[in-house]
């Protein structure tokens, strides 16, 4: 018998559309339930349900540059017990995937859902994380927590195989399940100059300045004309901080001509600027998962992205993109790139039929309708 499926998560991310869709593609209904802490109720995505349980703290709390309150906000992830008890009771009967931390939130969802005789299906995007003794060790503690359980877990970062192998899993093992994303649209044309663009948050381990000094290079070294646009959200002050030496840098490189910063974007304008681009660049460092690498490809435009980057291998290095593992590698790989457009088309044109091979909606359905059968047949 088909069950719905209920994904409780902190927030909200786009990240998880796809996935939406391939799910109600099965004849399956997505509810979502969300932590309260700083986030809105408004339901921007026309998604069937959301249930935002109350936070108790500012939203000004989260989001400080003081670690003293960010950090008190995540001990102090208070909520309406009441709400939040009458939330994971509508989950009766569903498939709930619960996105695991150490959260206050998290770890009384998992609680509750236990005491329920519910199993919910584990989802982190950082399996294995890339580096930091204390992210592994509080990995291997959540293994642990998994085995012994009997939990099975999904995520879009692949651990056990280098390249793209799918299987649904039996309960209490591990799915891979990539990012999917609706087919964009190709670029048709090549314009005089080459759109470079970087998506991402106005963090520091997202090397921005390393990509700006790269494109500011290659401006000296080749007569071509190129421009990078970089699309970030900034939210926190640690966010306006890490921009302010961005734009420091930018003018420090006299690149002005050649960057152009957008902030705080819709996906319809994101979307846009994909469209109007040539090169997709990520050069991120210790990023558990990244979405805007599989929106670049459906969209035909080459990737290249950090090698410490858990999906990665979505990338086939000189194929659909490169994986750079240096800033040299990156400045080599991106000048390879400007300089012909000829190979920018062949690796849009690979790109784009890994996208659909691997990344589509249609691509995941069969993918999510055997794995979601495969734990209704266990539980009947």
């Amino acid at each position: 018998m088909k069950q719905d499926v209920v994904f409780i998560v902190p927030r909200f991310h786009t990240n998880l559309l796809g996935w939406v869709a391939a799910i109600e593609s099965t004849g399956r209904n997505v509810d979502f339930i969300i932590n309260g802490c700083g986030h809105s109720e408004k339901n921007t995505h026309n998604l069937r349900q959301i249930i935002v349980t109350q936070s108790l703290l500012p939203r000004s709390w989260a989001t400080s540059g003081n670690r003293f309150a960010r950090g008190m906000s995540a001990l102090m992830e208070t909520f309406s017990v009441r709400k939040l008890f009458a939330a994971v009771r509508s989950t009766e009967g569903k498939h709930v995937v619960l996105r695991f931390s150490y959260s206050l939130f998290s770890l009384c969802c998992l609680m509750l859902l236990l005491l329920r005789g519910q199993r919910p299906i584990i989802y982190t995007q950082n399996p294995l994380p890339l580096s930091g003794t204390t992210l592994r060790d509080s990995n291997r503690l959540r293994r642990r927590i998994q085995r012994h359980l009997g939990l099975s877990e999904i995520s879009p970062v692949s651990i056990d195989q280098p390249e793209h192998a799918f299987r649904a899993p039996v309960l209490g093992s591990n799915a891979f399940i990539p990012f999917c994303v609706e087919s964009g649209t190709a670029r048709s044309r090549v314009a005089e100059t080459c759109e470079i663009v970087c998506i991402g948050k106005f963090q520091r381990r997202k090397r921005h300045i390393e990509v700006v000094g790269a494109v500011a290079s290659i401006r000296d070294q080749l007569d071509i004309a190129a421009r990078l646009t970089i699309v970030g959200e900034v939210s926190t002050s640690d966010h306006h901080a890490y921009l302010d030496e961005v734009v420091e840098e930018v003018a420090r490189l006299k690149a002005e001509d050649s960057v152009r910063i957008l902030l705080n974007m819709s996906p319809d304008a994101t979307q846009e600027i994909l469209r109007e681009s040539e090169i997709f660049v990520l050069f991120s460092h210790n990023e558990p998962a990244s979405v805007s690498q599989v929106e670049a490809m459906a969209n035909g435009l080459p990737v290249l992205i950090g090698v410490d980057n858990g999906t990665a291998n979505y990338v086939s290095h000189g194929q659909s993109g490169y994986v750079a593992s240096s800033p040299e590698e990156l400045h080599l790989f991106l000048s390879r790139l400007v300089a012909s457009p000829e190979l920018r088309s062949s690796m849009a044109a690979d790109a784009i039929k890994k996208h659909k091979q691997f990344h589509s909606i249609e691509a995941a359905i069969p993918i999510w309708q055997e794995f979601l059968t495969s734990l209704e047949v266990e539980r009947d």
